[in-house]
């Protein structure tokens, strides 16, 4: 045989952007003189060699890595496909076939090179940090990945933009594909512009094994950002714990002060994301709270952001948690999933804003697949289509929102106000639908059916049912946890009191005169103990009390004078009632 004896390969004309054999046979490396028994360093002979001929064929046998092989561009190298058994226990063995073995921090880095094609050989980190193949740079393009069986100590693939550009605008345009990926954290891990994976399949993966993302983890002002990805026909293998992750970050503000944009227009189509140890799917940054202070690294903090443009139509089934877990994005949208995966969780998280959460008539969502929890809605959130067991434990109201928008069918609603703040209605209600207002703040009232109590009170958990097809929503329940405990109540001049179950004692840190004190009604029993009422004042003047609701009695004995019209300078007024079935009478009252 002579030098030149690869397998000759068709150009493919829907592959035209990638760098090509063009049906020549590759120059032999080791007739060119390259060791593949894996005693010797190849990195300079290899490259050598393809910059010159352009195109190089591999025969079976190891090629020793010493630090990170970087190809040049416009380039294609060829191999055998080697096996991989697995073990079992998260490693395996290679045989047969071409193999690239590493020992540094990557195996392959194509980082700011363009027009690479790498096919049918396995590429091996050793090294306990190492990367199998990477990109990182905005002008990395254009590399084509086919046939690659590798395996990781940490990404299998990791192709990154991270420049100074935060919308992503350079770069990409890469294509993975049909690929075995063994052992890391991460399988493919995409945060550029452009990109395809397409049947490809993930074994021993202890986090996450197809994953978009858009951060500045390299650097304040270094910005990576997943745009226009799609994974096709991908599948979770054996022992991977997150099919898929999709996360935005602002790595080093708690405010984003450095504008990092989010991950934008990710499709997930066909493939299966089933058998996953934890999550078939994880949308949003679990990890990072809200605003979250770190330590070390030099940053300073890490913002959650909302990814955008969510497309999942795939399959879900027998994940050990749930199949599609929600924590933070924007505009997403399920369609054609299937499938029985395991229990709901308890995932917190905020700012879910969308018009749409679909489960299309091609599929449903069966017990466990789809959950979103705390999750903060717009008006319009709606919910269309079949979704079986569609799970959305509690959504978050808007902050100044009088009216809950209850169309996404969740079943529970929390308050989230920071000001004195009456919730008083409610939209987008079924006949038969119930759910559950929870008070989770020391401002807001809820008030949502005719000629019931104004509930209050952090923890306080109010059940409604709409009993027809006009939205009449009824009371039907309400559980309040506080007991005597008092209640903070914020300052308003018209002041409500309210003595619902359990909140029998409420105070307030009064900053202005009250115009007026009014009595919503309470829902108990005759013999109850007596509520009181502490009005607060902290500050050098004196105020008012314009007027108290009819409802209020004052016997003459305890109040020669009448009700109390004055809260004096740094006093606190505590007054004691009880009801007697029609009115609110006062048992006594101290200043102090």
């Amino acid at each position: 045989m002579g030098i030149l004896d690869a397998p000759g390969l068709s150009k493919s004309t829907a592959d035209a952007r990638y760098a090509q054999q063009n049906d020549l046979p590759g120059v032999n490396a080791v007739r060119a003189g390259i060791d593949n028994t894996g005693a010797t360093a190849v990195d300079t002979a290899l490259y050598n060699l393809l910059f010159l001929t352009k195109n190089v064929y591999i025969p079976p046998g190891t090629y020793l890595v010493s630090n990170a092989f970087q190809p040049p561009s416009n380039c294609v190298i060829t191999g055998v496909q080697p096996a991989y058994t697995m073990d079992g226990l998260g490693g395996g063995v290679f045989s047969g076939g071409s193999v690239l073995k590493g020992v540094g921090t990557a195996v392959i880095d194509v980082g700011n090179k363009q027009n690479v094609t790498m096919r049918r050989f396995g590429v091996w980190a050793a090294n306990v940090s190492g990367n199998a193949v990477q990109g990182i740079g905005s002008a990395t393009q254009s590399i084509w990945c086919d046939g690659l069986v590798t395996f990781a100590a940490n990404h299998n693939y990791l192709f990154e933009q991270s420049n100074s550009d935060p919308n992503g605008a350079t770069g990409g345009g890469h294509l993975i594909e049909n690929g075995e990926m063994h052992g890391g954290p991460n399988g493919v891990a995409i945060k550029c512009l452009n990109v395809v994976v397409r049947k490809m399949i993930a074994h021993d993966i202890t986090s996450q094994a197809y994953v978009a993302v858009s951060d500045n983890i390299n650097g304040n002002t270094l910005y990576s950002r997943a745009q226009n990805v799609s994974f096709v026909d991908c599948v979770v293998g054996q022992r991977v714990y997150y099919g898929a992750h999709v996360y935005s970050r602002d790595t080093r503000s708690i405010t984003n002060a450095n504008g990092v944009q989010p991950a934008k227009n990710i499709r997930f189509i066909g493939g299966s994301y089933s058998g996953a140890l934890q999550h078939g799917m994880m949308i949003g940054d679990e990890v990072t709270l809200e605003t979250t202070i770190l330590s070390g690294s030099g940053a300073t903090g890490q913002t959650r952001l909302l990814t955008q443009d969510i497309l999942i139509d795939t399959e879900f089934s027998g994940n050990a948690w749930n199949g599609i877990r929600v924590v933070t994005c924007g505009s997403l949208r399920i369609r054609g999933s299937t499938g029985g995966n395991g229990t709901a969780g308890t995932v917190s998280g905020t700012n879910y804003t969308n018009n749409n959460i679909s489960a299309d008539t091609t599929g449903s969502l069966q017990q466990g697949g789809f959950a979103v929890q705390d999750m903060q809605i717009s008006a319009d959130l709606i919910v269309t289509g079949t979704a079986v067991g569609l799970e959305i434990q509690s959504l978050t109201i808007p902050t100044s929102t009088a009216t809950v928008n209850v169309s996404a069918r969740a079943q529970v609603y929390k308050t989230s106000n920071t000001t004195a703040f009456n919730i008083t209605g409610v939209t987008g209600a079924m006949l038969g639908q119930e759910f559950w207002v929870q008070i989770n703040d020391n401002f807001s009232t809820v008030q949502l059916a005719a000629n019931t109590p104004q509930f209050v009170g952090i923890g306080t958990l109010v059940r409604y049912r709409c009993v027809d097809t006009s939205g009449t929503i009824l009371l039907i329940g309400a559980h309040e946890p506080l007991g005597k405990t008092e209640v903070n109540r914020a300052y308003n001049a018209a002041f409500s009191h309210n003595a619902t179950i359990g909140q029998q004692n409420q105070y307030v840190n009064v900053t202005g005169n009250i115009t007026s004190i009014t009595l919503f009604q309470p829902l108990v029993p005759l013999g109850r103990p007596g509520w009181t009422l502490r009005l607060v004042n902290s500050t050098a003047g004196a105020f008012t009390i314009g007027s108290w609701d009819s409802k209020y009695k004052w016997p003459a004995a305890q109040f020669p004078s009448g009700a109390p019209t004055t809260i004096a300078a740094n006093t606190s007024l505590l007054l004691e009632f009880f009801w007697n079935g029609t009115n609110m009478v006062a048992k006594g009252s101290w200043v102090y």
